[in-house]
C-alpha cells in the first residue's frame, strides 16, 4: 500500500520546493536530538516511544559521522 503523507509533510515539501526554486540548496539534515525526534513523528508517523528510539539512534549516528569527518576515527 502506498505511503500517505500528512498535511504538515505536504506543506513542508511545498515550502522546500519553493525555496529550492528561488535558491537551489540542499535541505538541511536534522542535527540535534530534538530535530530527529520531530522528524520521526512528523515524517514517519512514529509515536513517542518509537520517536525516542529513532532519535537516539540517529543522533548517535550523526555524532559518529561528525567524528569521522574530523578524523577522530582514523587509525594511527
Amino acid at each position: 500500500m502506498p505511503r500517505r503523507f500528512g498535511a504538515s509533510t505536504i506543506s513542508r515539501l511545498r515550502r522546500l520546493a519553493s525555496l529550492n526554486a528561488r535558491e537551489p540548496q540542499a535541505p538541511q539534515r536534522p542535527r540535534a536530538w530534538t530535530d530527529w525526534y520531530r522528524f520521526a513523528g512528523d515524517e514517519l508517523g512514529y509515536e513517542h516511544d518509537e520517536r525516542v528510539q529513532y532519535a537516539n539512534l540517529r543522533y548517535v549516528e550523526e555524532q559518529n559521522r561528525e567524528s569521522l569527518r574530523r578524523g577522530w576515527g582514523s587509525a594511527s
